[in-house]
């Protein structure tokens, strides 16, 4: 197996196709299934399931296919490292955020410090858990993610604290206990699915989700239609400028952290200097 394969592996996942991945690749049919085969020899598996007009991935198969991306990136990454280095070029970090992060970012005096250091970024969005096994993976340097999440993990350092908010299409009070949200329709980010169950629970208040979302966007995008109440971190809903109404919640436990994150004993200076920034 090697990296030519791997991306034509991917290419030929992506299009569907040996026919169609060949016109992608500007090559002929043969010569890309015969990769394939021995791509499947090197490893011993069935890749595909070969179907008249089109490929189904196998287990394996989709094993591979998630895999390769983070083979090909760290590859990409390391061609760009030595060429940086050789060239004398600005150096590259690859630094992954939440999106509900770039505010902080921001705030922060970014160009000079860059510019100072000789530095360049390239950003990977990503909820926390991609992000976590991106860093895992080494295809990023270091990651800005929210809690909760095992940060102990990892080198870490905490950023801010935020509070949670209601967000409504309606006009609200200035502050909400669990106790008044007791069968208020909510669209819950579910990544704090399991600490709103708890909390709920342990308060004997009955929690209606009407909507459960992966990003807390989509969750205020839903509250606009008026169908329920969203719960969402504050620097979200302030990002996103938009004409709803939103409320403190009153439950600490409920509060949320930005962390930066790095693997455990990185030694790359120009890493620990940029956490050191934030």
């Amino acid at each position: 197996m090697n990296l030519k394969q791997l991306a034509y592996f991917v290419t030929v996942v992506e299009s569907g196709s040996i026919s169609k991945a060949a016109k992608k690749l500007h090559m002929s049919q043969p010569p890309l299934s015969r990769h394939m085969h021995l791509l499947e020899e090197d490893l011993k598996v069935k890749l595909f399931q070969r179907q008249t007009n089109s490929l189904k991935l196998t287990q394996e198969g989709e094993e591979l296919y998630k895999r390769a991306y983070d083979l090909l990136e760290l590859a990409s990454k390391t061609e760009k490292a030595v060429l940086e280095l050789n060239k004398n070029e600005y150096k590259t970090l690859e630094l992954g955020m939440v999106s509900s992060s770039i505010n902080y970012l921001l705030d922060k005096p970014i160009y000079d410090y860059l510019n100072k250091n000789k530095l360049k970024l390239s950003i990977h969005e990503g909820n926390t858990y991609e992000l976590l096994e991106q860093l895992n993976h080494h295809i990023i340097d270091l990651a800005i993610c929210r809690t909760p999440f095992s940060y102990n993990l990892y080198e870490h350092k905490k950023l801010c604290d935020e509070e949670m908010v209601l967000v409504s299409k309606s006009k609200l009070k200035e502050s909400y206990s669990i106790l008044d949200l007791n069968n208020t329709p909510i669209i819950l980010y579910r990544r704090f699915k399991s600490i709103i169950q708890t909390i709920f629970n342990e308060k004997n208040v009955s929690l209606n989700i009407i909507i459960e979302v992966d990003d807390a966007k989509s969750a205020i995008l839903w509250a606009k239609t008026g169908i329920g109440i969203a719960i969402v971190p504050k620097s979200i809903f302030e990002a996103l400028n938009t004409n709803l109404y939103f409320a403190k919640l009153n439950e600490e436990t409920l509060n949320t952290s930005l962390m930066v994150i790095l693997r455990k004993n990185e030694k790359e200076k120009e890493i620990l200097d940029f956490k050191n920034f934030l």
